[in-house]
């Protein structure tokens, strides 16, 4: 193995990353460049799709969180009765679900599908409201 002259001539091993690929499981047969048409939560739509997705060998699929949508655990529960090892990724934002309902949900969910398929994504951007609305001082530049 040669020195790396980008980091000061340090010496790496190789080493096999494993990779994951994730898709995504919509509730409706709908995208950027196909109108959404019929109910919002369409099941016949989300069993093929979960199926093709596990199928063409993708690891996990991210259920996501939106309002006018779906409920995602719903979602993952009934994608989860439809394929076999496909790992189900449900959005959860925190504030919008108490922690304790959102931990057993969690766990009911992991349980009825068999377990090791589940995964927690966890999406929060919510700005404080005090730092929201008054400004900050800018930091000083060293001259």
């Amino acid at each position: 193995m040669a020195p790396c002259p980008h980091f000061g001539g340090a010496v790496f091993t190789e080493i096999a990353m494993p990779v994951e690929f994730v898709g995504f499981l919509h509730y409706n047969e709908s995208s950027e460049s196909l109108a959404p048409h019929g109910a919002v939560v369409q099941p016949e739509f989300i069993k093929a799709f979960a199926r093709a997705q596990e199928e063409g060998g993708f690891d996990k699929a991210l259920i996501a969180y939106h309002s006018s949508a779906g409920d995602g655990f719903l979602v993952a529960q009934y994608a989860a009765a439809f394929t076999e090892r496909l790992g189900l990724l449900v959005a959860h934002r925190p504030g919008f679900v108490a922690p304790t309902v959102a931990a057993r949900k969690f766990a009911t969910l992991d349980h009825l599908s068999g377990g090791a398929r589940l995964g927690q994504y966890h999406l929060g951007r919510q700005r404080c409201r005090t730092t929201a609305r008054r400004r900050l001082p800018r930091p000083r530049r060293a001259v």
